[in-house]
């Protein structure tokens, strides 16, 4: 019904006007419906902060980095070893810097 009547409006020259303004209001009013439910939509929460290294974390990183295979390997896998055994405990940052090193941690 309201399709038709629009129709009749628009082409009906003295409901011309009548017919224009409606859809003319009708976007706009869409629109301003549309931002509003945009900003209404919660963003996700932050879950965790940015991650941001310490000097002491840098230096172990590069003396990780330093480290030879053979070394890096042994001392993951003692590392490994010990974090199996359920010592869990917080790591110190060259055990973070060895378990980055080899794709265990983020």
């Amino acid at each position: 019904f309201f399709i038709i009547l629009s129709l009749v409006m628009m082409f009906v020259p003295a409901l011309s006007f009548i017919g224009h303004s409606a859809h003319i209001g009708g976007l706009l009013a869409g629109y301003a419906l549309a931002r509003a439910w945009r900003r209404e939509i919660p963003a996700p929460p932050v879950l965790a902060r940015p991650a941001q290294k310490t000097m002491d974390e840098m230096a172990a990183t590069l003396e990780v980095a330093n480290l030879s295979d053979a070394d890096f390997r042994r001392e993951v896998k003692t590392l490994l070893n010990e974090l199996g055994q359920g010592s869990w405990r917080p790591l110190s940052p060259r055990e973070r810097a060895l378990l980055r090193r080899a794709h265990l941690l983020v």
